[in-house]
């Protein structure tokens, strides 16, 4: 699906914040003598989206909360919707055809939520993330995020300044588990496209090979990691399927190529939202 040419230009506008002197520059008339504060970018993170309804998160502590600064006059998105699971309520806000902001019972989008989002488009929410500390204030204290036996909507945090792609969902979880029991049963996020609930439990894992997909980095599978055991998301030693006498070409034994399979653990993607079951009232520590 093409992005409309409106659409288009919105993204480079907003994508100006991105660079370095961009702000100050103009503000002084792009004459290069803005001071060293103007020269600041704050720089932009995409939250994606995809046409039909989104279930979604903001994985860090955004410059401007108020939901017109994140999903803002112009975006195609119109209805934003999160649910508390200790009151059993949904919240819903709906962009006003007329002024362009959103109205209701939401008025601030924050990373201690999953947000649904609906659009009819693939344009991102575009999100202000400011320094993780300055010289005149201290990194913010870590989020813990409280659940209720049962359905709760979850987002994923990034304790670190540089996002990572995803995270194992047992590492993410783990504060809600005992010695005595699983935390957490099942986990849900949506596909919008195909219009379905894909889901995880504990000890999930998946079988890949030297160059597929790694669904904790969004990137390749690499030998020398999986050899180490340092692949992200990695499950344990890889699995040995190479013959001892193999003839084929880049088929070692004793090397993690050809047949050899690793497990890789499930992941909970950054930027997305999560229906998480609850064995029992408990909190997630990012």
């Amino acid at each position: 699906m093409s992005i409309p040419l409106a659409n288009r230009l919105w993204i480079a506008a907003a994508l100006l914040l991105l660079v370095p002197g961009t702000i100050g520059a103009a503000q002084s008339g792009g004459q290069g003598t803005a001071t060293a504060e103007e020269q600041i970018a704050i720089p932009l993170v995409p939250i994606a989206l995809e046409p039909g309804w989104n279930l979604i998160s903001i994985p860090f502590q955004p410059l401007d909360t108020a939901i017109d600064a994140i999903a803002t006059p112009g975006h195609p998105a119109d209805v934003v919707m999160t649910y508390d699971s200790a009151s059993e309520a949904w919240a819903v806000s709906q962009r006003d055809p007329d002024t362009g902001l959103f109205a209701g019972d939401i008025s601030e989008m924050t990373p201690d939520r999953a947000y649904f989002v609906r659009t009819d488009s693939f344009l991102p929410l575009l999100v202000g993330r400011p320094p993780l500390t300055t010289w005149s204030t201290p990194p913010a204290a870590p989020v813990a995020l409280e659940v209720s036996e049962g359905w709760n909507l979850v987002p994923v945090i990034a304790l670190n300044y540089r996002i990572p792609y995803a995270v194992a969902a047992e590492d993410y979880l783990r504060s809600l588990s005992t010695s005595a029991r699983p935390g957490w049963l099942r986990a849900l996020g949506y596909n919008p496209l195909a219009q379905r609930w894909e889901a995880i439990s504990p000890g999930d894992v998946t079988l890949a090979g030297v160059g597929a997909t790694n669904p904790c980095t969004g990137g390749p599978v690499y030998k020398a990691r999986v050899e180490a055991g340092t692949e992200p998301c990695q499950a344990g030693p890889y699995i040995e399927r190479s013959p001892a006498g193999s003839t084929t070409p880049g088929d070692v034994w004793g090397e993690f190529d050809g047949r050899d399979r690793v497990a890789l653990r499930a992941a909970l993607r950054m930027g997305k939202g999560y229906w998480v079951y609850a064995s029992a009232d408990g909190v997630i520590l990012p």
